[in-house]
């Protein structure tokens, strides 16, 4: 008895179902799907990413048997390649044709009530989140004269970074002050003099 041992045909990605995305923990992850024509010869997957930067090489993320993957960490501002093979007993298809996936150019972010100051309070008419994943707030007060720090929902690790504020109403509570400060930073002392 002769058994028929073929490689797999390459996969192909599912391109619409391939994109970047802002988690709610304030990181950008990417999901990758594929298909097959043929699944049931199929042992597994892998799929491996360049994150396009001088002298990448592809890098495995991952191997196994589902047709979709999470990857996490990826970075802002980034064009990353990805490509996948199937294999099987007989061995290993050729990649599929590549895909790019461009991570965010742009951190959006707000204010995180959690790390605040007790004195600042954040008042929400809704409790939904928007399209990037933040709480909108209708109000921010100051309860204290005195200077109080509250710190945005996101963290830079370096890069050149601006942001616009708008202040509707200010009721002459301590005068606002907006920059850089480490998560650390003591929030009972005006930004910048701790």
């Amino acid at each position: 008895m002769c058994l028929n041992r073929m490689t797999p045909l390459s996969p192909r990605f599912i391109a619409e179902q391939c994109l970047c995305h802002d988690e709610p923990s304030g990181t950008i992850s990417g999901t990758l799907a594929w298909s097959m024509r043929d699944v049931g010869a199929i042992q597994g997957f892998i799929l491996e990413l360049d994150d396009g930067t001088f002298a990448s090489d592809f890098r495995e993320v991952y191997d196994g048997t589902e047709t979709m993957c999470a990857v996490d960490g990826l970075l802002l501002s980034n064009v990353y390649t990805a490509r996948v093979k199937a294999y099987n007993q007989a061995g290993e298809s050729a990649y599929s044709e590549c895909i790019t996936l461009h991570s965010s150019s742009v951190y959006w972010f707000t204010f995180n009530p959690r790390t605040a100051h007790p004195d600042i309070q954040f008042i929400s008419n809704s409790t939904s989140l928007t399209n990037d994943n933040h709480y909108s707030f209708d109000s921010i007060t100051c309860l204290s004269s005195q200077e109080r720090v509250a710190l945005g929902s996101r963290g830079f690790r370096k890069g050149k970074h601006y942001w616009e504020i708008t202040i509707q109403r200010y009721d002459d509570k301590p005068d606002p002050a907006f920059g850089v400060a480490r998560f650390d930073v003591l929030k009972e002392h005006m930004l910048g003099k701790d």
